[in-house]
């Protein structure tokens, strides 16, 4: 199972552009959004219910997060695996705070692979649906040596 939350609000085609290449990536893996009503730029908000509700959801399943990610340079968004659950964000602290600054792994996205699309989260946030799933390396995510694996 894949969660989506982010801010991007319900107005424009954001939120389907990402799900639509989830879509591509992992067809058979069901998508479910948390919300997309998350002030813009409000990482504390975004957090708030993150942590109130990934829990509730099986072990092993991906949560995409899409907050305060305009302008992440090239390899600013990271995967991490905290608690049996995968949590993919833009590298705007989110992903220390729901971990307690200790995430079981913790990896790089996009490392020498440039961003295509715009807003950069329709690029970030898909890719690693399926290479989570499959738990798998990939060439585009590289482990961050700051962190410890099992």
């Amino acid at each position: 199972m894949i969660t989506f939350l982010s801010d991007f609000g319900y107005r424009d085609h954001y939120v389907a552009a990402v799900k639509a290449r989830i879509l591509q990536l992992a067809p058979e893996v069901p998508v479910l959004d948390i919300t997309h009503g998350i002030e813009p730029f409000n990482i504390a908000h975004a957090m708030h219910v993150l942590s109130s509700v990934y829990q509730d959801f099986p072990v092993g399943t991906v949560h995409l997060v899409g907050v305060n990610d305009i302008g992440s340079p090239r390899a600013a968004w990271h995967a991490a695996r905290f608690r049996g659950h995968y949590f993919v964000s833009a590298n705007n602290g989110l992903l220390p705070l729901l971990c307690d600054g200790q995430p079981e792994e913790l990896v790089a996205l996009g490392v020498g692979h440039p961003i295509t699309a715009s807003p950069p989260a329709t690029c970030w946030l898909p890719r690693p649906c399926g290479w989570l799933k499959a738990k798998r390396s990939a060439p585009w995510a590289q482990p961050l040596p700051t962190c410890t694996s099992s």
